[in-house]
């Protein structure tokens, strides 16, 4: 069996020496800025400096340095617990990381160790570039790439908004590696298909994302099957009615599936405390709640999203994503299962009245469970990025929008204040109307670094173009925000012509804004452009399936009466 590199064998790397070296940290000292800022004694060429030499002669151990690059930066922003910055010998580096990670759009402010994945990427980037002539082992060279989409998914995970870029780049290596083709573990092929199937999902490909979890699928022993069942939901209820459920189907030739590894109730399932809803629905007829192998839950769980990115959502779609994470909860104890579900249960049940409170316990169970020092740390890393588990500041985040929902404005404005969201800051202020406050705290922002989002965001407070086009001065004409928002603001003053044009350097840049297409179709429509602003609808609508507005104004792009069939 081949020597796997996904998160599930993570076990292996961190147990293993420390491949950061004396050698190897004087290698990057001497190497990183020459090869962030592309210039160096060689003219420029990245293979020649120092780093570039040592991993074009020890491919191995790169792909090894560049793995434990991986784990150790999903540890301290992913599964946890976070570790010190003493313990953090790439700490050195932090600066250079940050500037080689935020071209063209910068990358979360209080991500942890983005040392980690800067070095991860410019190790592995290296290593492809010294194969190019394909000399190394075809093993180790898939086992390259499925770590580099690894860090570029981590990347886009640190990010605002998608980015163009990193879409080409993953694309790119998943179409060139088959990603169970290197793998005789089913566990090991799931994983990679699921974080495939995550991506694309992400990037609004539902195609591939179908194709990747059934491919998924056929390396499972169970399959399952959403159905009905009577049963009562409140504490009241005389009458049964139907229950959405997920029942397992399990192939009666093969073996029962290996056990787990994970922790028994870690993270905590906060219980449905209601006067009225039962903590969970009482069935006719009992499901059998069997222990599936963590590469079958993982399956399960990610079948719930694609099932419920394939329509727009509504009420019945929940229901339905709830009773997969219901069962997923059931038949697993690994803690990124566990936690994907808890984090996806809280945020269906946000806007329910009954169910609000729960969801905000939920969300600090998650946040403690992050930080908690009692589990292995090892054990929490297999399925991660294959289940979607979020950045801790994201759980922290829906935590603060749960609030603000809530009326508990002030208590948002504290935790988005904590994580320097200043976007969800300024919306807070401007939801209660301080937009002085607001500006306020953007101008103490650029007095500190001035930067192409911050100016962004004083153009949104004072709708003013100059401060759009600072940002795109700021960002040496790379910043695609700066030209969506310029667009948006343009259209509002209804100079459609303006707007489209502001709207096509944006677009140049960032393809994949399903805003910005939005945007760009109704400017179209409001020239008169019927066929150019069909095409931008199809676009947005093919990256945003959910987008109610553009589905209503796609029958005006087509020249076509509301309501028309042809």
């Amino acid at each position: 069996m081949t020597t796997d590199t996904s998160t599930a064998r993570s076990s292996d790397t961190t147990s293993s020496p420390s491949p950061w070296t004396p050698e190897i940290l004087a290698i990057l000292a001497e190497s990183l800025n020459a090869i962030v800022y592309h210039s160096s004694a060689a003219g420029g060429d990245v293979c020649a400096t120092p780093l570039g030499r040592w991993i074009a002669a020890n491919p191995s151990e790169a792909l090894l340095a560049a793995t434990e690059a991986s784990q150790a930066f999903l540890r301290e922003n992913f599964t946890g617990p976070p570790s010190s910055v003493a313990s953090n010998p790439l700490h050195p580096f932090h600066d250079v990381a940050v500037k080689f990670l935020s071209d063209p759009e910068p990358i979360y402010r209080l991500c942890r160790a983005p040392e980690y994945l800067a070095v991860g990427i410019v190790i592995l980037e290296l290593l492809r570039s010294a194969d190019g002539s394909g000399k190394y082992h075809s093993t180790s060279r898939h086992q390259a790439n499925v770590v580099l989409i690894q860090l570029y998914w981590m990347q886009q995970c640190t990010l605002e908004e998608k980015s163009a870029v990193l879409h080409q780049k993953i694309s790119a290596l998943l179409n060139e590696i088959k990603l169970a083709g290197e793998s005789e573990n089913d566990s090991a092929a799931v994983e990679h298909l699921l974080l495939a199937c995550i991506i694309s999902l992400y990037y609004s490909d539902l195609i591939k994302a179908n194709e990747y979890l059934a491919e998924a699928k056929s390396h499972c022993r169970h399959s399952s099957l959403l159905t009905g069942i009577l049963g009562k939901r409140t504490r009241f209820q005389e009458q049964e009615y139907a229950q959405l459920v997920v029942e397992l189907q399990r192939a009666e030739t093969v073996p029962e599936p290996a056990s787990q590894i994970g922790f028994s109730n870690f993270p905590v399932n906060v219980a449905l405390d209601d006067d009225t809803l039962l903590k969970e629905a009482e069935l006719t007829k009992d499901l059998p709640h069997t222990l599936l192998a963590d590469h079958e839950a993982a399956v399960l769980l990610v079948e719930g999203l694609v099932s419920r990115r394939k329509r727009a959502r509504t009420t019945l779609q929940d229901e339905e994503h709830l009773a997969y994470i219901q069962l997923a909860l059931h038949s697993s104890n690994c803690y990124a299962i566990r936690s994907s579900a808890l984090f996806d249960r809280s945020r269906l049940e946000g806007d329910k009245s009954r169910r609000t409170t729960r969801a905000m316990q939920q969300l600090e169970v998650l946040m403690m469970s992050f930080r908690d020092t009692t589990h292995d740390p090892i054990l929490r890393a297999p399925f991660a990025l294959a289940v979607n588990v979020p950045p801790s500041w994201k759980v922290e985040e829906a935590l603060g929008f749960l609030l603000l929902q809530n009326g508990i404005t002030n208590e948002a404005i504290n935790i988005f204040t904590s994580l320097e969201l200043w976007e969800d800051v300024i919306e807070c202020y401007q939801r209660v109307g301080q937009k002085v406050k607001a500006e306020d705290l953007i101008m103490k922002e650029l007095a500190k670094e001035e930067t192409a989002v911050m100016w962004c965001r004083l153009g949104d407070i004072r709708e003013d173009v100059a401060c759009y086009d600072k940002a795109w001065e700021l960002s040496q004409h790379r910043s695609a925000r700066s030209r969506r928002d310029l667009g948006r603001l343009l259209l509002r003053r209804q100079d459609y012509q303006g707007a489209a044009d502001a709207l096509r350097q944006g677009l140049d840049i960032n393809a994949i804004d399903a805003g910005a297409w939005f945007s760009m179709g109704y400017c179209q429509l409001k020239l008169g452009e019927f066929g150019q602003a069909e095409l931008s609808l199809r676009r947005c609508v093919n990256l945003d399936p959910d987008n109610a507005y553009v589905i209503s104004d796609c029958p005006i792009a087509f020249n076509l009466p509301c309501g028309s069939t042809d």
